[in-house]
């Protein structure tokens, strides 16, 4: 076996760690609300199919980081299943979009996005993990945005995977 060059630096490996460190950090921070604010919010909510919707939404959210931590495991060990799982994780990612009342935003590590809404181009940095699935039937913004750190990982990964 040949030993691998030093100071060469594994981009795989290295998405790996930073796919896991979103995927705990979304993960550890959606428990958290999940059994610190939610309750609160609970009885604000006057309808028990709402309150179960705030439940499966948290639910989606937990599986995204549980998706996002085991591709960059996988990834960072070197599995074969790591650049399909990683490539999903970003998928999820890339997409920002407020429509119709409905608004989507998925991230586990670095955001730096692009997002164009009625108030015209508008540009975000975020570093951590945050997710937001909101309905409102009233007084919505129009928007669609995408993640440029994800898209730039998506296709990176996309590369090796054909090359695979």
């Amino acid at each position: 076996m040949k030993a691998k060059p030093q100071g060469r630096f594994n981009w795989n490996r290295g998405i790996g760690i930073y796919e896991m460190l979103g995927g705990v950090l979304g993960f550890l921070l959606t428990v958290y609300i999940l059994f610190t604010k939610l309750p609160g919010m609970m009885g604000e909510v006057p309808e028990a199919g709402l309150k179960l919707f705030l439940v499966v939404i948290s639910v989606f959210a937990l599986a995204g980081y549980g998706l996002t931590f085991f591709a960059g495991w996988s990834l960072w060990k070197g599995m074969k299943r790591g650049i399909p799982l990683s490539l999903a994780a970003q998928a999820i990612q890339i997409p920002q979009f407020s429509l119709g009342g409905l608004s989507y935003l998925f991230m586990a590590g670095l955001q730096l996005s692009v997002f164009m809404g009625e108030e015209g181009m508008s540009f975000a940095t975020y570093l951590g993990s945050r997710w937001n699935i909101y309905i409102s039937f009233e007084g919505y913004v129009t928007g669609v945005g995408f993640n440029l750190v994800a898209i730039a990982i998506f296709i990176y990964l996309y590369r090796q995977f054909k090359k695979a």
